[in-house]
């Protein structure tokens, strides 16, 4: 999993890296603890403090953090990412785009649909080569069709042992 550091004050990714370890997540326990005097009551909100500036994809933090995430890797990758809600937190989200392989599914239930062949201007509506068509979900990057069938990136040809 990718972690971003990130400006609080502009948004602005500062860094990034793909292997931060538990050895990284010790060092950082260690500055809190330098940075609470030895205190070990005081430490966790140094940690806090000092982890507010790291950021997944999956946990922004703030609309704010993932819609400027989302501007900064559209403008680098050429591809469309955008900010959305989850839960009680805000995420980044790569939308489908045209040419993706893709697949849908329910309940461990997958199957492939092809690519997709056309996206609508709103990005509501994304119809796949084999006349499957998929609505978007409010501000989310999830699309469904008949309200239950969800599309997939990627190849999927699986069923849920369970029945």
């Amino acid at each position: 999993m990718i972690h971003y550091r990130v400006d609080l004050e502009t948004g602005n990714i500062i860094d990034r890296n793909e292997d931060y370890t538990e050895a990284w997540a010790e060092e950082v326990r260690e500055t809190a603890l330098k940075m609470a005097g030895g205190d070990e009551e005081k430490a966790p909100d140094f940690y806090k403090e000092i982890m507010t500036q790291f950021v997944t994809l999956n946990y922004c933090g703030s609309s704010f953090i993932a819609q400027r995430i989302a501007e900064q890797l559209s403008e680098e990758t050429g591809d469309t990412y955008i900010a959305v809600e989850r839960h009680d937190d805000y995420a980044v989200e790569r939308m489908p785009k045209i040419g993706d392989v893709v697949s849908y599914g329910f309940n461990g239930d997958w199957y492939p649909c092809g690519t997709i062949e056309k996206i609508s201007k709103t990005m509501k509506k994304v119809t796949t080569s084999d006349g499957g068509v998929f609505w978007r979900q409010g501000n989310t990057a999830t699309y469904k069709r008949a309200g239950t069938w969800t599309l997939a990136r990627g190849v999927h040809n699986d069923r849920n042992p369970h029945f």
